[in-house]
């Protein structure tokens, strides 16, 4: 009789958000259903995320996989080796029934050290296209769990590893669903706009987007209700650029509530990174998307296309913004509103509120006799 009973899940990932945002939701769910989860990450996903220390967690080394020069690139091998052997040693120790990968450097030797002791791995990609440490690893993955139902980058051999479960989202994200989309009623109620640029700001939404907003009618700008998410540097070169447009916004470097704010704006102008495009799915609003231009394998702008192929957003290329151009995108969106509402209902019905729930059952199933709570 198997008495297998150490329900353990080790989460990996590198300290950026887009990598850790779903790894803290995934923390919570296992712990729910009365699973430990430890994490393994280097110093930066250990600092950066309060909700993270509570957790059994480890720092490893790990270095990049390209470097400017021949020395950077043995520095960043020699860093990817010396994390393998302390993952090797973290894992040993540890024992945990499944390894979970979610990207970036420090994922890999996590990853290779489960493979080298026989611990089944997922791996799970946020982004439209398969991340260079995912890509590595994919052949060896017992499970790649994708955000989207087509993700770039998964050769055909690998297809059968395939389960779509979404990039899972923080529980005020998913009450917020529920929040029914509403247009004002009439012409003279405002129009309320979200702009944000993700977890480090944008430089492209504090100058050319409000650059834009300038350029609409008067009878237009008198309509908008703004709240912005500034850089903590452009707070003051922002608050003098709204001043000389005649609007006054709501300027904050960081909003707690945002999943309430994505709930109550009309629309969203922002980035397209993977926990945003989640986040806004998820509620169902409509965006102007304008990816980061220099994001690793232009994984930002292949978020957006999967939304624009489906008309549930638009996009804007940030490396040909036309200020011109985004001012009759968005002249034209405020003239015709059932735009937005129609955008809303394609956006919400993209959203994968279940996908922590897909997860959970992906990761269970690669544990032995383990029976859901």
């Amino acid at each position: 009789m198997n008495t297998h009973t150490k329900n353990k899940v080790a989460l990996c990932a590198g300290g950026t958000g887009g990598h850790l945002f779903p790894l803290i939701v995934i923390a919570e769910q296992l712990s729910q259903h009365k699973i430990t989860p430890i994490l393994i990450t280097d110093k930066r996903g250990a600092s950066l995320h309060p909700q993270l220390q509570h957790l059994n967690h480890f720092i490893i080394n790990a270095g990049g996989f390209v470097g400017r020069n021949i020395f950077q690139k043995i520095i960043a091998t020699c860093k990817l080796a010396l994390g393998f052997f302390q993952a090797l040693i973290i894992l040993k120790n540890e024992n945990p029934d499944v390894v979970v990968g979610f990207g970036a450097h420090t994922s890999l030797p996590a990853c290779f050290a489960a493979l080298f002791l026989k611990i089944p791995v997922v791996i799970h990609e946020q982004n439209a296209i398969l991340g260079r440490a995912n890509r590595l690893f994919s052949p060896y993955a017992s499970i790649i769990a994708t955000s989207f139902n087509e993700t770039h980058g998964i050769p055909e051999n690998l297809q059968h590893k395939i389960q779509c479960s979404g990039n899972p989202v923080r529980t005020d994200i998913i009450t917020s669903r529920n929040i029914p989309y509403s247009l004002p009623l009439e012409d003279s109620q405002p129009l309320n706009i979200l702009i944000f640029g993700g977890s480090q700001g944008a430089s492209v939404m504090d100058t050319k987007v409000i650059h834009a907003i300038g350029q609409l009618p008067p009878e237009c700008r008198k309509r908008l209700k703004i709240t912005h998410q500034a850089r903590k540097n452009d707070l003051e070169i922002v608050k003098k650029a709204y001043l000389n447009i005649d609007i006054q916004p709501e300027i904050a470097p960081f909003f707690n509530d945002l999943p309430q704010r994505l709930a109550q704006n009309h629309l969203i102008i922002s980035r397209a990174g993977a926990t945003t495009i989640a986040e806004i799915t998820t509620v169902g609003r409509p965006a102007i998307l304008i990816p980061f231009q220099f994001a690793v394998d232009n994984h930002q702008n292949l978020n957006a296309t999967r939304l624009v192929e489906n008309n549930a957003a638009w996009l804007i290329e940030e490396d040909n913004f036309d200020v011109y151009a985004f001012t009759q995108r968005l002249h034209q969106i405020i003239l015709h509103t059932h735009l937005l509402s129609e955008t809303a209902a394609r956006a919400h019905a993209l959203g994968f509120p279940e996908a922590a729930d897909k997860m959970l059952h992906v990761i269970t199933s690669l544990i032995p006799n383990h029976q859901s709570s």
